[in-house]
């Protein structure tokens, strides 16, 4: 089990880190030239000192020990995320039914919290739990839960019952993204924790949704969406720094100039994706296969 458990993590952590250092080092670089020598306040998100940038380095920058955002904020979720793999794949270590009981209280848990507090409450449960490790918590087990489902009933929901719930569901969770309801604790808890599984649901049962989604674009921006999370902050602090530079004017409530951000955004995460994510995944394979092997060499001596 530690073998799995070890490769597990290595797999994981190769997917989630080259990038995640790269955009880190170059939203750290550019800060302190916005901040250090233009002269001008930090872009958005001010924690941008050097235990925020340790935390940082090492996953930690959403674990309930930091002050605020900081740097390449988005990420926050890859800290969440990768802390929770930790847990998930330490748990499933465990005999199958002690794993179970586990991560149904855990599951329950987080949820009761959520319910109580709201999914983006900025204060700490208990005074030291950060609410994004908690809200990972929840949407990460019940992804496991929707997994088990979908397995034992993808093919009992009717292909178009399920192509129509897909569009019903993805069309109401649409209109309420877009409406003044937003951010209402009760409301986000049930499109959350309800909706969105339940459209991953509708649309593995799917024929024409799922047809749909197999186009080779989206196919493709699904491939590179991890990059498209990480890069399209760096990208808009470079935007600010050479509009301060240059002291330019950008019609930021443009529809030409967003479509044009956009673009810029898909152009540079299919380069990083195929210049950074792919290869950092094979170094750090490499990395470890050499570090096993010298390990056994020595264990064998």
């Amino acid at each position: 089990m530690s073998g799995t458990f070890r490769s597990n993590v290595v797999t994981r952590f190769g997917r989630l880190y080259p990038l995640h250092l790269c955009a880190l080092i170059a939203v750290a670089s550019m800060q302190w030239l916005l901040v250090g020598a233009l002269g001008h306040d930090a872009f958005v998100y001010s924690h941008n000192d050097g235990y925020h940038l340790a935390l940082n380095f090492v996953l930690l920058q959403s674990s309930g020990l930091e002050q605020g955002f900081s740097f390449n904020a988005p990420s926050w979720s890859i800290s969440t995320e990768f802390l929770i793999n930790l847990l998930f794949l330490a748990l499933i270590t465990l005999p199958r039914r002690t794993a179970t009981i586990l991560i149904s209280l855990l599951t329950v848990a987080a949820i009761a919290t959520l319910a109580d507090r709201g999914l983006l409450d900025s204060t700490r449960a208990l005074g030291w739990i950060d609410n994004d490790l908690i809200r990972t918590t929840a949407g990460f087990f019940i992804g496991v839960l929707a997994y088990g489902i979908g397995r034992r009933v993808s093919d009992k929901l009717h292909p178009i019952a399920a192509d129509l719930s897909s569009v019903i569901l993805c069309g109401g969770i649409a209109c309420y993204m877009a409406s003044p309801m937003l951010w209402r604790a009760a409301s986000d808890l049930v499109i959350c924790l309800l909706g969105f599984p339940l459209l991953l649901l509708s649309v593995l049962s799917s024929t024409a949704v799922a047809a749909a989604l197999r186009l080779h674009p989206l196919l493709y921006l699904g491939k590179i969406s991890y990059s498209i999370y990480l890069i399209h902050f760096p990208l808009q602090l470079l935007l600010h720094i050479l509009a301060v530079w240059f002291e330019w004017t950008i019609p930021f409530d443009s529809p030409l100039c967003f479509c044009g951000f956009i673009s810029a955004v898909v152009l540079v995460s299919s380069l990083t994706y195929h210049r950074i994510e792919l290869p950092g995944r094979q170094i750090i394979r490499a990395m470890t296969v050499r570090s096993s092997a010298t390990a056994v060499r020595w264990a064998c001596e």
